[in-house]
């Protein structure tokens, strides 16, 4: 009995072994897809980092453009200001051109009326 008790103590210990084997390589294998998982996790946050930076990036560049965009427009605004003035100041100016335009003709068919139509006719 003392031999199939130590047999049986044997088998036992070989199961337990085994069982702690088993046990110490799905521990191991647990900590290496954990070590997997932080590794995974650290290399995402460092792509989250320079998709954020990229992101930033491309944010101080739509405000730089968007600015120079309202000078543009300033600027377009201005020049169209002027232009309108300078339009309307040619106007007058042509209308001024031509009313003088007219005086004088007018001027130049009564003096031409003035004196040699009308002297020839007393």
């Amino acid at each position: 009995m003392d031999t199939a008790r130590y047999a049986a103590t044997g088998r036992e210990t070989d199961t337990r072994q085994q069982q702690l084997l088993a046990s110490g390589r799905q521990m191991a294998e647990a900590r290496a897809a954990i070590a997997q998982a932080n590794a995974t996790a650290l290399e995402t946050e460092e792509v989250g980092f320079q998709a954020l930076r990229d992101l930033v990036e491309q944010r101080e560049r739509l405000q730089q453009a968007s600015s120079q965009v309202e000078r543009i427009d300033e600027a377009a605004t201005t020049a169209r200001l002027k232009l309108t003035a300078l339009s309307r100041r040619l106007s007058c100016r042509k209308a001024s051109l031509w009313f003088a335009l007219m005086v004088l003709w007018t001027t130049f068919v009564a003096i031409i009326y003035f004196f040699w139509i009308k002297p020839k006719r007393s």
